[in-house]
């Protein structure tokens, strides 16, 4: 029990879920057989990771929000690295990350793929893989955004406070930002009443 609990927390980290990657494809195309041991364990694995990604399911404000948690961390790290000497990897430096493009990569790499298996697997979990769809969509918006402002990389998180500081002012005011932060579908508006 110990080792299979072990191999189920490992499996969240990613560098092994890509490694498994066209395991879990297979086990999905097949179509899961309960009698099969390995894909007993791949499913562990998928639905591990899946539960570990899940902050891309969830609404647009809170998915930002977290971004945004967690890139500062990444950050402090970077800063720790720099330092000591180091050349931390470019989501870690503040100075070269691109959060948007970031998050773009990642969903369309590793979210993405992950709940399109959990969605062939489960067809009744689609909502969730359409989530980090929509998720990504938005992501691509703030991008844009940041390209039409000329703003460098390294502004991408103050530029994030700053709309959410925005977008939080106008709630309490009454007013809806322009779709680069609102989910239009959360709020009874659609995404183009709000552009």
């Amino acid at each position: 029990m110990l080792d299979l609990m072990r191999d189920i927390i490992l499996a969240t980290d990613l560098a092994h879920h890509l490694r498994i990657f066209k395991d879990l494809q297979k086990m999905a195309d097949d179509g899961y057989d309960p009698a099969n041991k390995q894909h007993h364990s791949l499913l562990l694995y998928l639905l591990m990771t899946s539960c570990d990604l899940s902050d891309q399911t969830k609404g647009w404000k809170t998915t930002r929000k977290i971004a945004e948690l967690i890139y500062k961390e990444f950050f402090s790290q970077g800063d720790l690295e720099k330092a000591m000497g180091n050349r931390p990897m470019e989501m870690m430096d503040r100075e070269k990350a691109y959060i948007p493009e970031l998050q773009i990569s990642f969903m369309e790499h590793i979210a993405m793929p992950i709940y399109k298996l959990l969605q062939e697997l489960f067809p009744k979990s689609s909502e969730l893989y359409e989530r980090v769809a929509s998720n990504r969509e938005h992501w691509t918006k703030v991008s844009h955004k940041f390209t039409l402002r000329g703003l460098p990389s390294n502004n991408s998180l103050d530029f994030l406070d700053e709309e959410y500081d925005l977008q939080s002012m106008g709630e309490k005011d009454g007013l809806k930002m322009n779709g680069c932060l609102d989910d239009g579908e959360e709020d009874g508006h659609r995404e183009s009443e709000l552009e």
